[in-house]
């Protein structure tokens, strides 16, 4: 997907700058020019291509003469007159991070020449965890952590509800916003995806459902297609997927990923969960981590005020065991 290129209007120059500077630090967007004037939005505005013009409604109102544009945003922060009201709109007074994943929403309904760019192929990561206290969000995002050293990350948490509620997610597109949308034949996929994805830290995410009931419907046809999205159009280099165990079709979103990690505690011995794991056709691609006792505390994490953070202590040991397992697999014939 090509990074997308904003205009920013507003005579407000310290906010402007302060988005700008936001939106170009996410790596999404290419470039980001701030205008303060009607004048000078005028003078570029047939000349300069931009995907999105981000116009206060201030402004709107003192370019009475002006033809309305389809890239045009109103950027509302009072009631909208009749001609601003005919602007797609985003509100002003929100996270940076919301106005992104707002403009991606707009971005969706356009069509994919506008953002489409071919990904090389990275590798699809699957998490699974019998249980969930909290040690399995933190184990997962200890994942993503390690393997955001080596590249780009995208974590998805398929779970119905798992415990992440971040201040960069608040009002967001979420999970299920973005499945709903390409079932419905989106005509931008990517911009759909990027919708919904907030960057915490190194890390991109997928917003997770607060609701189990949001995901009823979804199957492993919806993830099928979310995946072939991601590679077709974004650029990431791996995308971990935290896998609903609960889901009727688990076997199929398994033989979407490159690898499988499957969270166990130690003291559990060869159980009936790692039984069943090790039965399946796609065996082979699943690796099983017994998390020892001493690193068990992911409970007094489970609500704490940043989980990403929080996950910092599992780091260092779930790098260790992926080293091992890679070596591994080098010394096999």
């Amino acid at each position: 997907m090509n990074q997308i290129s904003i205009a920013i209007c507003d005579a407000d120059s310290a906010y402007g700058n302060k988005l700008a500077e936001y939106l170009l630090e996410t790596g999404n967007v290419a470039k980001a020019e701030v205008y303060t004037d009607w004048n000078s939005v005028e003078a570029d505005l047939n000349e300069e291509k931009r995907d999105i013009w981000l116009i206060n409604s201030g402004l709107l109102k003192e370019a009475e003469t002006l033809p309305l544009k389809k890239e045009m945003v109103c950027l509302a922060e009072e009631r909208l007159g009749a001609r601003e009201a005919a602007l797609p709109h985003i509100y002003k007074y929100q996270s940076a991070n919301v106005i992104l994943q707002e403009m991606y929403a707009l971005l969706a309904e356009r069509p994919t020449e506008i953002c489409l760019r071919g990904s090389r192929k990275g590798r699809t990561i699957g998490l699974l965890s019998p249980w969930y206290d909290g040690l399995s969000l933190l184990a997962g995002l200890a994942v993503a952590q390690v393997l955001a050293e080596k590249g780009k990350v995208l974590y998805i948490n398929t779970r119905g509800y798992c415990g992440m509620k971040l201040p960069e997610m608040e009002e967001s597109h979420n999970l299920s916003d973005v499945l709903l949308s390409l079932r419905l034949g989106s005509t931008n996929g990517g911009a759909s995806v990027m919708s919904g994805i907030t960057t915490v830290g190194e890390l991109g995410i997928m917003v997770p459902v607060e609701q189990a009931v949001l995901l009823g419907e979804v199957k492993a046809q919806d993830y099928h297609r979310l995946l072939e999205i991601i590679w077709q159009e974004l650029s990431f280099d791996y995308v971990i997927l935290e896998i609903q165990p609960e889901l009727a079709d688990t076997g199929r979103i398994i033989e979407e990923c490159d690898r499988v990690y499957a969270f166990l505690k130690q003291e559990y011995g060869m159980d009936t969960v790692e039984q069943q794991l090790m039965s399946q056709e796609v065996k082979g691609k699943i690796q099983i981590i017994k998390i020892p006792e001493r690193l068990q505390t992911g409970e007094r994490y489970e609500n704490s005020g940043n989980p990403v953070a929080a996950a910092g202590y599992f780091k260092e040991w779930i790098a260790q065991e992926i080293e091992r397992e890679e070596d591994n697999e080098k010394e096999m014939p």
